[in-house]
């Protein structure tokens, strides 16, 4: 399969170009070949998805698994994006956030997390 795309826009700003502001919506970047810049960083895969593993001792240290949640996307709001994001709880089997929750993993964003989850418990 290939694809070929003279402009790639976060999916985000689609609404702007709908209203018709202008050939680009607000803080687009050209990331064509002469830009240097593909849409993922160098080595990252397509939505390589942020893993989060969620230690027991965070659980029980928030009180119930819906506080932590809230918690955590909450914070995924701050740093919206395109990766999706898996939870893993004690016992369970992964969960996936819903596409709204999906988010930029920058290094504040890490490092928020690692101090929260322990950096054995962040991969992304």
């Amino acid at each position: 399969a290939e694809i070929l795309a003279e402009d790639i826009v976060p999916i985000e700003n689609i609404r702007a170009l709908a209203r018709g502001q202008g050939d680009r919506p607000p803080g687009h970047r050209d990331r064509g070949p002469s830009s240097g810049q593909g849409v993922c960083p160098p080595g990252q895969p397509l939505n390589d998805p942020v893993k989060l593993r969620i230690p027991q001792e965070v659980l029980d240290a928030h009180g119930e698994t819906r506080k932590l949640l809230f918690h955590l996307t909450d914070m995924f709001s701050i740093y919206p994006g395109s990766r999706d994001v898996l939870v893993y709880l004690p016992g369970k089997k992964a969960m996936r956030c819903s596409a709204e929750n999906r988010v930029t993993l920058t290094n504040e964003l890490k490092e928020k997390l690692v101090r929260l989850l322990g950096a054995e418990n962040v991969k992304g």
